[in-house]
């Protein structure tokens, strides 16, 4: 590796993280360790494998391909995909013994069809839509029509049922609300499948919610150490941090721009130090003029606009030199850069700031 540029992943935080998750739900509770889109940005397999040795028993992904990344890397734990049934995707699925999502007979019938071709019994769950209006049956029409179908399909076994909170981070009532409609709606899907596992706890949830808990909890931002409720300080650590090393140093006279457009101008003599890292690595553009990286254990604010492959940082009055570590989210000394933190600058949220290091930003993972 020629550019000092990398994400360092530390499973060890991840599995504290878990270790915390456990002590807000029922021993008993099934963790759902949720490794969706390369598990935020952090290395699906290798955190999938960490959430499993710290007591995660099922796996969460988004789409098909997931899943058959997970099992190409051996991985054998169950393994549910959440998102809308693709059709075409149900014979490897059910090939590789993967939960699937379903809310239609539609999807039901194919899935059926597969399952009887492949002479093997398919494993589904029920999404309840109960105020996310994003996929699943929403009242108990479609529920019963649901059932209706899934009785006469023989060779698919209804593994669960679940739901998924929008403002379980912010809003009490209308997640009471959405519990108390999807508790409403189980009634008639738990009266035909007594014995499925039911789970609606996202990582807001968890923490805020416990009445929501039911059989299980899925695990998310949480578990990477992601704070899920603004404002509250869990035991949570981040498991992602990003680094680079200072490229180049020089030295600006009064009066002079930075970047690209010309938005920035020194009001006097200043350092200006340069870093192998831009826009298209994940540091996003909207940071530019904003921000903060950490350099001897200080912040130094990040000038001008970003670019795609370098960004320039003040280095004035910091003792620092090209080969220097520099720290983009992470801790350094007594100071540290967040998620959060980025996210409130350019308006956004941590996940999409967590997942925001991508390509040639190669990944490091520790297990201290």
């Amino acid at each position: 590796m020629y550019r000092d540029n990398k994400t360092i992943i530390d499973l060890s935080a991840l599995r504290h993280n878990i270790k915390t998750i456990r002590s807000y739900v029922n021993p008993h509770a099934i963790l759902s360790a949720v490794v969706k889109a390369d598990a935020y940005g952090h290395g699906a397999v290798e955190c999938a494998r960490a959430s499993i040795e710290a007591g995660a028993s099922l796996l969460c992904v988004a789409i098909p391909e997931e899943a058959i990344q997970l099992r190409d890397a051996g991985i054998t734990a169950p393994i549910l995909v959440l998102g809308t049934p693709l059709p075409g995707s149900e014979h490897e699925m059910i090939r590789r013994d993967v939960i699937q999502t379903v809310f239609t007979s539609e999807a039901l019938l194919r899935l059926d069809k597969a399952a009887a071709l492949l002479g093997k019994r398919a494993l589904a769950e029920l999404k309840i839509d109960t105020g996310m209006n994003r996929i699943g049956v929403k009242n108990e029409k479609e529920v019963m029509s649901f059932l209706e179908t899934l009785e006469g399909c023989k060779n698919v076994k209804l593994h669960g049922a679940f739901t998924h909170f929008a403002v379980s981070d912010e809003d009490d009532l209308f997640t009471m609300d959405q519990h108390e409609l999807f508790e409403r709606l189980l009634v008639p899907v738990k009266r035909a499948h007594p014995q499925i596992f039911v789970h609606a706890a996202n990582s807001a949830a968890i923490f805020a919610h416990p009445y929501t808990h039911h059989d299980g909890v899925r695990m998310g931002l949480a578990m990477y150490g992601g704070q899920p409720i603004a404002g509250i300080e869990y035991d949570l650590e981040p498991v992602l941090s990003w680094k680079t090393a200072i490229a180049y140093i020089k030295d600006v006279g009064p009066g002079e721009s930075v970047s690209y457009g010309r938005q920035y101008f020194t009001d006097t003599n200043r350092r200006i130090a340069t870093l192998p890292v831009g826009y298209a690595d994940g540091y996003m553009r909207a940071l530019g003029g904003k921000a903060h990286v950490l350099i001897g254990g200080k912040k130094a604010p990040v000038l001008g606009r970003v670019c795609m492959d370098q960004i320039m940082c003040d280095v004035t009055g910091i003792d620092a030199k090209s080969g220097d570590e520099v720290v983009l989210i992470g801790r350094q000394g007594n100071e540290r850069i967040t998620a959060e933190q980025m996210a409130a600058l350019v308006g956004t949220i941590p996940y999409e700031i967590i997942l925001a290091p991508k390509g040639r930003v190669p990944r490091l993972f520790i297990n201290e």
